[in-house]
């Protein structure tokens, strides 16, 4: 698990770092909300990676309820940060910042990738054993 955790942590240094290259490169687009969705989604992560490792070692069962707890998780904690920046955060003087939805989703795509990749390369030695 500590592997996840710097794996994960260097992947969000990557990410912040790509996002500031972009604000230097198209300053008129406000990319700044997509500082605290890397962290949003790294907490999401984290929780979500540890809630599917409970299952990891016991019976099958067990571990595809973790799975897809985790999982379900990750999707309403997704939408659900998406519906409150549009409902409460966004500025309403402002048009709606297509820039950070376009990131936020591609965020998602990108934590949970990382996720379940990370998950299939903790368990393969597992299903070895049996």
């Amino acid at each position: 698990m500590k592997k996840f955790t710097v794996k994960i942590l260097i992947l969000t240094a990557i990410c912040c770092a790509v996002n500031y290259g972009l604000q230097m490169l198209m300053p008129k687009w406000n990319l700044k909300p997509v500082y605290p969705a890397i962290l949003y989604y790294l907490a999401i992560t984290l929780l979500v990676f540890f809630i599917s490792m409970m299952g990891v070692g016991k019976n099958n069962k067990l571990f595809i309820k973790a799975f897809m707890t985790g999982l379900s998780l990750h999707l309403m904690f997704s939408v659900g940060g998406l519906a409150a920046w549009l409902i409460f955060l966004r500025d309403s003087t402002v048009p709606l910042n297509i820039p950070f939805i376009v990131s936020y989703l591609l965020l998602n795509i990108l934590f949970t990738g990382f996720e379940i990749m990370n998950l299939i390369t903790t368990l393969r030695p597992f299903s070895k054993k049996n």
